[in-house]
């Protein structure tokens, strides 16, 4: 810890690091001490949201206590403290949970050779994939903070948090989309599973969409009120982290339904590829902008032309064995259906203007109900679009609330 941080500039100001390191230690290595290879029985028989719901309750009660710490001790060690010893409840939740439901798997003896090397040959791929898409994303914040400075990352981050905590939401639902797909694969056709993959990318990319439109109409105002004026960014900077957004979540539908079909062998190059080129282009871009943006439009163009494609190739030629021209096309609508709700919400938000609580929730409403009738306006004559609303009507009438 002393080679890579000033201990004593931040030792000077009553803080002990060691402590704060030992505290961050001990909640990541207690994970490994106790059951979160549990999880892995929930994953393995398509219960992700069993491990998703799990995960949101803990976090939830992390949070609620680390508010109360903050609140009534301003000590930031308790706070800290939290984190690392909610990880015993979230572990032992895993195993209970596990154990009601499959009583019959348990650990036993050991594996042979045979099978020590089948797993290595699994897993190796899949690793490398984990390891890339957290590297190409988390990257950034690395090169901005050595050629921009802190200042700028401390802009930046504020930003990547609000998109982080809408990722996380979308993550439950892309989770649970994926267990379906795996086990669709298992007990319907391919052209059956094809039609539920077009549809829910649909129905993705409209998520996806909307969710970036209300980032175009709402980033600034929201920062404004949240820090203030002095972390803005300027408005095409903005735009650029709401094409980002877009460009690196519109095709996770896509990706979920190759991991549910275990295709990670097939473009386990890819990562490495992206990661060396967005290193790279990005260090090389932002010396020549001095802007964010010299960080931002590498990885998007390394997600939209090298990831996409590849990704496309490799599920239809693997998993679909057909053209992709349906989905192709399916694609190109949705995106140019997006990009105009973005837009509209943009116009929207900036003809409102900014000023206060309530103003905010005026635009928040009308940003959101415009780029919603845009999007629809565009893609209603679609099948995936009919299919959705009538399994919509569906659901609702399951619940009662639609009579029949």
């Amino acid at each position: 810890v002393n080679g890579m941080i000033n201990t004593a500039t931040v030792l000077g100001v009553g803080v002990n690091i060691h402590l704060l390191y030992g505290l961050y230690l001990f909640h990541t290595v207690t994970s490994y001490w106790m059951f979160s290879y549990r999880s892995l029985l929930l994953s393995a028989h398509q219960r992700s949201d069993l491990n998703h719901k799990i995960l949101f309750g803990c976090d939830l009660c992390m949070y609620l206590l680390q508010g109360i710490a903050l609140y009534f001790t301003k000590n930031y060690y308790l706070y800290v403290a939290v984190l690392a010893v909610m990880t015993i409840p979230q572990n032992l939740m895993y195993y209970l949970v596990s154990k009601k439901k499959y009583p019959d798997i348990y650990c036993e003896g050991k594996p042979t050779m045979e099978q020590i090397e089948m797993l290595k040959e699994k897993i190796a791929p899949l690793l490398v994939h984990r390891i890339g898409g957290k590297i190409i994303i988390s990257i950034d914040d690395l090169i901005i903070s050595m050629f921009l400075g802190v200042t700028i990352l401390t802009k930046y981050d504020n930003y990547y948090y609000i998109i982080s905590a809408i990722v996380g939401f979308m993550t439950i639902f892309r989770h649970g989309v994926m267990a379906s797909f795996g086990n669709k694969m298992n007990t319907d056709t391919m052209d059956q599973t094809y039609c539920v993959f077009k549809r829910s990318v649909y129905l993705w990319i409209a998520i996806v969409g909307l969710s970036a439109a209300c980032f175009a109409g709402l980033f600034q105002p929201f920062i404004t009120l949240w820090v203030g004026e002095a972390y803005l960014f300027d408005n095409v900077t903005m735009l650029s982290l709401v094409a980002y957004f877009f460009l690196w979540q519109f095709r996770y539908i896509a990706l979920a339904i190759k991991d549910s079909a275990g295709l990670w062998e097939a473009d386990k190059w890819k990562p490495i590829i992206g990661m060396a080129l967005n290193f790279g282009a990005s260090v090389l871009m932002v010396k020549l902008t001095g802007s964010v943006i010299g960080v931002l439009y590498p990885t998007m163009v390394i997600m939209l032309f090298v990831y996409f494609p590849w990704e496309t190739y490799v599920l239809f030629k693997l998993l679909f064995k057909r053209s992709p021209k349906q989905y192709l096309l399916l694609i190109a609508h949705c995106i140019f259906s997006a990009s105009a709700a973005i837009a509209t919400s943009y116009f929207v938000g900036e003809w409102i203007g900014e000023g206060g609580l309530f103003r905010f929730a005026v635009r928040t409403l009308a940003c959101g109900a415009s780029a919603a009738v845009v999007f629809v306006a565009l893609t209603w004559m679609r099948p995936e679009f009919r299919e959705v609303i009538h399994i919509g009507q569906l659901m609702l009438r399951r619940k009662g609330l639609l009579k029949p």
